[in-house]
């Protein structure tokens, strides 16, 4: 089964990194043997290192990661169009409302498109028409304080967004402040309003990342980049947490270890949670048990370094890794029974791949 997703690459130099990437690449891959190819010419954008794809599959869009665009403090979002074959047709750039953005996710309705600045230290709301063009904003929340990492939480940064099953809250992880900040989302009007009676308080210096929900067990689990953690959190029929955090290891190469987790992410069928470890070069898995608790599975070697994002197929067979500093994709197979993960064998050269996004 072949499977097609684009590739974000960063392009440019920033503090992380030095991009070497083309832009946002057509590719496809073999789910049964793990080999990836490109299909189509890249799209020439700068640092496009977050992607969202809408759900009729027809836009595509992305953030530049840039803190100077048109010659103002800001970054950038783009709107593509898709071709049948996969091809893309840059419709739109526009700002981003603020310097550095770091994440950008459409809600359930594909109205809007909800946006974090990292260095901006906000989340904006952007609408999008029935040609997927973004208009003004519809709303802007700054956050505000600092963590206790000088060097990394002298100020807020917004780095990833959820919106809860039924289309109604909203989680903005904030690495430098140490918070799921809370939003309603309005039905009517998808504006968001700060809640902060829903906002999730965790450990100081631990920097939430990313995180994912698994909805059925009303659990949220966050990749903790600052003290190479997961947090399990569980909440109540409206969204509220209920009960301690949990804090578990990120991985289990012991202490003297030096890791920062990236990506996080569940297998389709919601038992098994992945996360990728930078530093240390390994994708750890956990099989979620009774009540959303986490079992070690295994610390998976990855074949590539720093691996920054990784996806699954659609059908779970297949997990790609975005190796940002070997510029490289690599594919493993994934047992659906056990979680395992092994390596394919297969490499694609990508300079400084940052996102994955399947069709």
């Amino acid at each position: 089964m072949n499977c097609r997703f684009f590739l974000g690459t960063y392009t440019s130099t920033l503090g992380h990194v030095d991009g070497c990437g083309p832009g946002i690449v057509p590719c496809e891959v073999d789910s049964r043997s793990g080999i990836m190819t490109t299909v189509g010419e890249a799209v020439a954008v700068e640092n496009p290192s977050y992607l969202w794809l809408n759900e009729k599959g027809d836009r595509l869009y992305s953030i530049s990661e840039i803190c100077d665009f048109e010659g103002r403090d800001d970054g950038a979002l783009n709107c593509f169009e898709v071709a049948e074959d996969g091809g893309l047709r840059l419709l739109q750039q526009r700002s981003s409302n603020g310097p550095g953005p770091a994440y950008c996710r459409g809600e359930e309705t594909g109205s809007r498109l909800l946006v974090a600045n990292y260095v901006g230290s906000n989340v904006n709301v952007y609408p999008i028409a029935e040609d997927g063009l973004l208009g003004e904003p519809v709303s802007s929340f700054k956050h505000e304080g600092t963590g206790p990492n000088e060097l990394r939480q002298e100020a807020p940064h917004p780095h990833s967004i959820a919106v809860m099953p039924g289309n109604e809250i909203v989680f903005v992880g904030d690495l430098g402040i140490d918070q799921l900040v809370g939003y309603r989302l309005d039905g009517l009007t998808k504006c968001i309003q700060k809640e902060d009676a829903l906002s999730v308080r965790l450990r100081g210096g631990t920097g939430p990342r990313h995180f994912v929900v698994q909805g059925a067990l009303r659990v949220l689990y966050v990749a903790l980049e600052l003290s190479s953690e997961i947090a399990c959190i569980r909440f109540d029929g409206d969204w509220r947490q209920v009960g301690e955090i949990e804090y578990i290891s990120s991985h289990r190469k012991g202490d003297e270890a030096t890791s920062h987790p990236s990506e996080i992410l569940l297998s389709p069928d919601g038992r098994h949670l992945y996360i990728a470890n930078r530093g240390i070069d390994c994708i750890s898995g956990f099989e979620i048990g009774e009540g959303g608790s986490l079992e070690w599975l295994g610390d998976f070697s990855c074949v590539g370094k720093t691996p920054r994002h990784m996806a699954l197929s659609p059908d779970g067979l297949l997990l790609l890794v975005a190796h940002q500093d070997s510029s490289s994709l690599d594919s493993y197979f994934r047992d659906v029974e056990s979680g395992a993960l092994k390596p394919t064998g297969e490499s694609m050269a990508a300079g400084t791949p940052s996102y994955i996004e399947f069709c």
